[in-house]
């Protein structure tokens, strides 16, 4: 069964998919709202497999609304209701699993359902080329960053990954956040390649930390990892370069 909570500020939109998700065998309706606020209530009371967020008529409110959501409860499945099929913010995009846009009728509420539940996570299980990817442990690395007014020194062994967010880059660690204004490039060209791996624009990954690599709606897949409870991105073009580096066995 799939729960569902809808956060939509227009009465009518809300009642359409109501009714229409009270309609899919699959489907369990848990609650409705018209504001973020009382959404983040429900999400801790309610812990919906899925949130229905509309984007209209504050689009920021709804990103906003989806971060929080992303890094908090990182396995609830975001689907945003838009205005028009082509809604296609690339902002929106890397939080998303699914777009629904209008008409909200049943047999796409009922499609969108069943392909959440047809979702076969895959594990990354390969044996990594011993060419290419080493041990953690031989991992003897620093990363040399700015943060605030200091300068900080990062054991790469201990970075599970790095990504932006709110404008700034994000080195998560399996104990810390650290925050720095430095873009991904710049970093990116300090790591040692055979260690980390850029699978997304916005994401970099520590290969030694993921644990499992799950589809990810129509653009990609996420990345879990050890150690903690936060999920990457790994878009699909990266996906065949990742294949290879790792020796993925084929289907």
């Amino acid at each position: 069964m799939i729960t569902v909570l809808i956060v939509d500020s227009d009465p009518f939109t809300r009642y359409v998919l109501k009714k229409n998700i009270e309609k899919v065998p699959e489907a369990k309706l848990v609650g409705e709202t018209s504001d973020s606020a009382t959404a983040l209530n429900l999400l801790n009371g309610l812990s919906p497999r899925v949130v229905l967020i509309g984007t209209d008529p504050d689009p920021q409110n709804a990103l906003e609304l989806a971060k929080e959501i992303y890094y908090t409860r990182p396995q609830t499945i975001l689907i945003f209701t838009v205005s028009h099929e082509d809604y296609a913010d690339e902002e929106f995009k890397a939080y998303a699993f699914y777009y629904l846009g209008p008409p909200f009728a049943l047999d796409r509420i009922e499609k969108t359902m069943h392909k959440i539940l047809q979702i076969k996570s895959f594990k990354a299980t390969a044996e990594y080329n011993s060419n290419r990817l080493a041990t953690n442990k031989a991992l003897h690395c620093k990363l040399v960053v700015r943060h605030n007014e200091k300068i900080i020194f990062i054991n790469c062994k201990e970075i599970v990954f790095i990504t932006r967010e709110n404008r700034k880059t994000v080195i998560y660690t399996l104990t810390n956040k650290i925050n720095t204004t430095e873009n991904l490039n710049h970093i990116e060209q300090r790591l040692p390649a055979n260690h980390f791996f850029r699978s997304h624009r916005s994401f970099i990954v520590n290969l030694n930390m993921m644990k499992e690599i799950s589809p990810w709606g129509q653009r990609g897949y996420q990345i879990t990892f050890y150690g903690i409870h936060y999920e990457a991105l790994l878009s699909w073009d990266k996906a065949k370069e990742l294949e290879i580096l790792l020796a993925i066995p084929q289907k």
